[in-house]
């Protein structure tokens, strides 16, 4: 590895977008390296219904796909429509499927932080690692949700834009500063709480 490199294999965005070699195969076959495999499949599909038109329609497929993706409530849809509407930047970031603009990677962050609480996405985020990646010892299943959202509330909110954004625009290139960022965001929460990204 070359000096200064930051290794990316633990995370399931390692090399293609999954919705560019098809999503759930793309999962199958990384099922042990899956950082947020439950979340992949979600995106991708949300990706599949988003419309790229202008205006209201494509604000509200964008705000859909986040309410889907973070299963967030209609007061919370409201607020993002309002959001996407106002910013064509948002919008783009919300439903590409590829590489997004530093300028939409910040509308979106913008987007995100007015209408999503840091306590809603840290349980967002906490029962999908759960879902996807659950504790050897389902015993353990309610102390590992506890630690994650704790984890996610800890963290700054360079690390939390990093991580929110990031699982909305989970096409950006794994290399990219906000892919290097999700890595370590991702990985930083599974090493705080214990969580095997290996079955």
């Amino acid at each position: 590895m070359a000096a200064g490199s930051r290794p990316t294999d633990r995370l399931p965005w390692r090399a293609v977008p999954p919705w560019r070699t098809g999503v759930h195969r793309w999962c199958a076959a990384r099922a042990g390296l899956a950082a947020l495999c439950a979340l992949a499949v979600l995106a991708a599909a949300a990706c599949s219904s988003s419309g790229t038109g202008t205006g209201s329609s494509s604000a509200e497929a964008a705000s859909d796909r986040v309410v889907e993706l973070y299963r967030l409530d209609d007061s919370t849809r409201s607020c993002l429509t309002g959001q996407f509407t106002d910013s064509a930047d948002a919008r783009a970031a919300a439903t590409s499927t590829g590489d997004v603009s530093g300028a939409q990677q910040r509308a979106l962050g913008d987007a995100l932080e007015a209408c999503i609480a840091p306590e809603v996405l840290a349980s967002s985020v906490a029962a999908r690692i759960g879902e996807s990646l659950p504790p050897s010892d389902t015993a353990r299943a309610g102390e590992q949700a506890t630690c994650l959202r704790a984890a996610v509330l800890q963290l700054d909110e360079a690390g939390r834009r990093a991580l929110a954004v990031g699982l909305v625009a989970l096409g950006v290139d794994p290399t990219s500063d906000l892919g290097l960022a999700r890595s370590d965001v991702v990985n930083g929460l599974y090493r705080a709480c214990g969580v095997a990204a290996t079955r």
